[in-house]
């Protein structure tokens, strides 16, 4: 509705009455979609700001602006200190006219097609948004339009009343056709119509709220609004009132995607955690898989790949894997250790699933301070993820950890510099194993050994930035650099460990937790 032509016709009629005989001083444009013109007479100035961005196009009237030194581009220099003749709307047309003794500059407020024209003469000579070049064809005097306001022609039209007069605009007219819905007489309705296209030109001018942003009206709603009779204070404010709640809104939508995001990564986790635990329970586990094979080694042959035995938990036959080239009390030693670590994982398991549920208890109640937060001051409880900067010149994001430093390579050729180029013998290597990921080193401190907090970090994160990240728990591989080395066959990031170590890991992203 701001940009209705019955509005811009009083903005126009307001600004000549204001402003003809001020000149052009300066016409910059300092982001796409803006451009800014200062009009100046000896002591005074006065400033317009025209944003023609696709999803709102608005006039305002800034009562001063900085010019950025950086980014800032001089445009439509022939209208430099011409004189404004005359402020006028072009007939039926939502386009403003400034008119000049040589030139007409024009705002064409179509929405998000929205420009803004030089004309000389009859043809236009220059345009501010060079994508919609069809406009350097508009010719000035076909902005002028017409309408037949005819008892007769209303009759020929009463099917469709935006044909009969199309610059009223649908929401005017549903406006009026909902107020006078119980007429049936079509005289009474077309004036009615009449007197209420007239009280358009005189109402007070209303700024209402709908669906949280502001609504600039003419007529009579009946809703909560401030009343204006000055059209640039009233465009004023309802531009830098749009402009706030569209910033609100706009954060509040990115809020509640983030959180939603967020939300539904630990409700994944939690189903999927909740199947791995069950699992882990209910099956047969290490230690007694152990038992089995010892409870009879006197039946298991060496060289076995794999033997059927009898569970006596379960109380039926299963499937034990071997390892061939391992004694019978060996491969029950491995299930044994196997067991232990099994342990650990169902203990960490079900303490990450009771992080994971308080986690998501915490996300769905900020969700709902979002949802309900009705200013940006309230949005500020809601803690914002701050992005850090990135040397994209460097093989490996750094973290640093208790003093010691530790890098992740970010891809297969970059593991292979971060390990190879840049790693010294005595930093400690990690990398989860028998799985594709990201070469991880700790820097090593002279004098200083790796301690266990340290090694668990980078173990949690050579996890999460590998193949196997969604594991409750992950195997990852460790070493000193010195016993790592790469033959020419292999692909970029395979290695060979002369040495290793191996210890159980929670896959953790500590780069952005941190």
């Amino acid at each position: 509705m701001h940009n209705n032509y019955f509005f811009l016709n009083r903005l126009a009629n307001y600004l000549n009455g204001s402003f003809k005989g001020f000149r052009f001083g300066e016409i910059f444009s300092q982001n796409k979609d803006e451009l800014i013109i200062g009009l100046y007479q000896t002591d005074k100035s006065f400033y317009i700001k025209a944003d023609l961005s696709p999803q709102f196009s608005c006039l305002s009237f800034p009562e001063n602006f900085s010019r950025s030194k950086k980014n800032s581009v001089d445009l439509f220099n022939e209208l430099l200190d011409q004189t404004i003749i005359q402020i006028k709307t072009s007939q039926n047309d939502r386009s403003m006219q400034f008119i000049c003794e040589n030139y007409v500059l024009v705002f064409k407020l179509y929405g998000n097609r929205s420009n803004v024209l030089v004309f000389k003469g009859n043809d236009c000579i220059r345009i501010f948004k060079k994508k919609f070049d069809k406009d350097c064809l508009i010719q000035l005097n076909n902005l002028d339009k017409k309408h037949d306001l005819s008892f007769d022609n209303f009759q020929r039209n009463i099917d469709n009343l935006n044909r009969f007069i199309p610059t009223l605009g649908k929401e005017n007219m549903d406006f009026f056709l909902q107020k006078n819905k119980s007429i049936s007489n079509e005289k009474e309705l077309w004036e009615k119509l009449i007197e209420f296209i007239d009280n358009l030109q005189t109402n007070k001018i209303r700024i209402t709220t709908e669906n949280d942003l502001p609504r600039l009206v003419l007529y009579n709603n009946e809703k909560e609004g401030k009343e204006y009779n000055d059209p640039v204070k009233a465009l004023n404010d309802f531009y830098n009132e749009y402009i706030k709640q569209h910033h609100l809104s706009t954060t509040k939508h990115q809020l509640r995607q983030e959180l939603h995001s967020q939300i539904k990564k630990r409700e994944n986790y939690i189903i999927k955690g909740e199947k791995k635990l069950s699992e882990l329970i209910e099956g047969v586990s290490y230690h007694q898989m152990a038992d089995i094979v010892m409870a009879n080694l006197h039946q298991i042959k060496g060289g076995l790949s794999e033997v059927e035995l009898f569970d006596f938990y379960q109380n039926k036959n299963i499937l034990i894997k071997l390892k061939k080239d391992l004694s019978p009390q060996k491969n029950a030693e491995n299930y044994y250790r196997k067991g232990k670590n099994q342990k650990i994982e169902i203990n960490k398991l079900k303490e990450n699933l009771e992080t994971k549920k308080q986690e998501l208890l915490a996300l769905k109640a900020e969700l709902m301070v979002v949802s309900q937060a009705d200013n940006l001051k309230d949005l500020k409880t809601i803690k914002k993820k701050e992005s850090k900067p990135e040397n994209l010149n460097l093989p490996y994001h750094s973290l640093p950890a208790e003093g010691f430093y530790i890098l992740v390579g970010k891809n297969a050729r970059r593991n292979d510099e971060l390990t190879f180029k840049i790693a010294h013998k005595n930093d400690l290597w990690l990398h989860a194993k028998d799985s594709p990921g990201s070469h991880v080193i700790i820097r090593q401190k002279p004098g200083q050994k790796f301690t266990a907090n340290v090694i668990e970090k980078a173990a949690s994160l050579a996890a999460f930035f590998s193949k196997r990240k969604t594991e409750s728990m992950v195997p990852v591989s460790y070493t000193e650099r010195k016993f790592v080395r790469k033959t020419k066959d292999l692909l970029p990031g395979q290695v060979i460990l002369e040495k290793e170590s191996v210890i159980l890991a929670e896959p953790v992203n500590w780069l952005e937790k941190d």
